[in-house]
């Protein structure tokens, strides 16, 4: 499925179903940032994860450049969403037996999330102000 935003920025998202070398996932929930599908057999399990988002343009002509292989890029999204790899899992991306335990990995990624856009918002308004006064800013 392909989304435009406001920006006019076409982006691929994520499908509702993912059919990999684990598995089948079927998604559980989602937002602009996070997700949680759930895997099927051999074993129930859910994944919580930062949605992965890559330049696909970008991508295209790197492989491209790699295999000779052309694309018409304009028919390309700007923007392509990406399931995690297997060595994401403990940095962007968690694994638990229930649903309850993600949703609980889901709310704290999502609190802290919104904790770091508040810092860095604090940061740059610290930053400017330093500048306008004509002094280094000694914080970092």
């Amino acid at each position: 499925m392909i989304d435009i935003d406001e920006a006019g920025l076409k982006t691929k998202k994520l499908s509702e179903t993912i059919k990999g070398m684990h598995g089948t996932y079927f998604l559980i929930e989602r937002d602009e940032n996070f997700a949680i599908y759930q895997k099927d057999k051999p074993a129930s399990c859910y994944e919580v994860f930062k949605i992965k988002k890559i330049d696909a343009k970008k991508s295209a002509e790197a492989f491209s450049r790699m295999y000779g292989q052309s694309y018409d890029l304009e028919t390309l999204p700007d923007i392509k969403e990406k399931y995690p790899k297997d060595e994401d899992f403990g940095s962007i991306a968690w694994t638990y037996n229930s649903l309850d335990k993600a949703k609980e990995k889901l709310e704290f990624l999502k609190e802290n999330l919104i904790k770091d856009k508040e810092n860095k918002s604090e940061q740059e308004k610290r930053k400017k102000l330093y500048e306008e006064c004509g002094f280094e800013d000694v914080s970092k």
